[in-house]
């Protein structure tokens, strides 16, 4: 893959561009994550797809627009990235919040794509106001407020992380962890890190790293509305022509609301009114292109004989 950056009318997004081996894919990740989130999918998607993916703004090297980040302005930069850069109708596969930005591009634009992938998007539950009500507002509120402190706490960040489980428990990570994750973060540009991240599991050496460039005024959107405009779900789904394939992982309620993406009753809403999606259900974690990459993979293969 070949990383490279473009002008979006004065926002720079980072992306990597892979081999013209087929049908152009644009995957899309999700809220906090940059492009490199698909690296355990790129070499099997390489062989048939000329595949893309970026970092939206307000992550990575992509430009931070604090203030201005909404449905209609994040659809601006990945029209003109399709425009631009990819040049031809292109499958979009966007995860979580990525999701919900290829269905914006799929009836907002839709001679620029040619089908879509909703991998575990949040249809309905992160919705306005909805979103309100699920735990994953909580998340997003203590992301602001830990990462978003005119100096980032990164320990009282790590140290908020708190999953509701199945039994009641909630999981949260050791002291210690936390201290030595801020450290890490703190740290990360020296060359002892750089050593030591390379023992790291990918998933923490993603987190150290990912973090200290995610744009905590894109969770604070999510948390005070400013990011919904330009995009009802409903709506969308109803006028959705292209064809589309839902991915659903492992979801579960507890008191403090939905922990997942979506529950059975939003997939079959959103079922009823794409008649024509597919399906999919992963027993795995919210990103499967991460936690079931060969399944992934399979999927949308099969998933672009079916586009145009």
């Amino acid at each position: 893959m070949r990383e490279a950056f473009f002008d979006a009318d004065g926002v720079r997004l980072n992306y990597v561009v892979g081999p013209n081996n087929g049908p152009a894919l644009v995957l899309l990740p999700g809220q906090s994550t940059t492009w490199q989130s698909y690296e355990p999918v790129f070499k099997g998607l390489c062989k048939n797809f000329q595949v893309y993916s970026l970092s939206i703004r307000g992550h990575g090297k992509s430009s931070w627009t604090s203030g201005n980040y909404n449905f209609n302005t994040i659809g601006k930069d990945l029209t003109l990235f399709l425009q631009k850069v990819v040049k031809r109708p292109a499958i979009l596969a966007g995860n979580s919040s990525g999701g919900l930005i290829s269905l914006w591009l799929a009836v907002n634009k839709p001679k620029l794509v040619n089908g879509v992938v909703l991998e575990d998007a949040p249809l309905f539950s992160a919705d306005w106001p909805r979103i309100k009500k699920e735990f994953v507002y909580e998340v997003l509120s203590k992301t602001a407020k830990y990462l978003g402190a005119k100096s980032p706490d990164y320990t009282g960040f790590f140290k908020s992380i708190a999953r509701p489980m199945r039994n009641g428990k909630v999981k949260t990570l050791p002291g210690w962890l936390c201290d030595w994750l801020a450290w890490l973060v703190n740290n990360r540009n020296t060359k002892f890190v750089g050593f030591v991240l390379k023992f790291l599991p990918r998933t923490l050496k993603m987190l150290v790293m990912i973090i200290p460039t995610f744009d905590p005024d894109f969770s604070r959107s999510w948390v005070d509305g400013r990011i919904y405009n330009g995009l009802s779900h409903a709506s969308a789904l109803k006028r959705v022509k292209k064809p589309l394939v839902i991915i659903h992982a492992d979801w579960y309620r507890t008191s403090k609301g939905l922990i997942g993406a979506m529950d059975d009753n939003d997939a079959k809403k959103a079922l009823k009114l794409v008649p024509h999606a597919k399906y999919i259900r992963l027993k795995t974690q919210h990103v499967t292109h991460s936690g079931k990459p060969k399944e992934f993979v399979k999927i949308i293969e099969e998933f672009a004989s079916t586009c145009d």
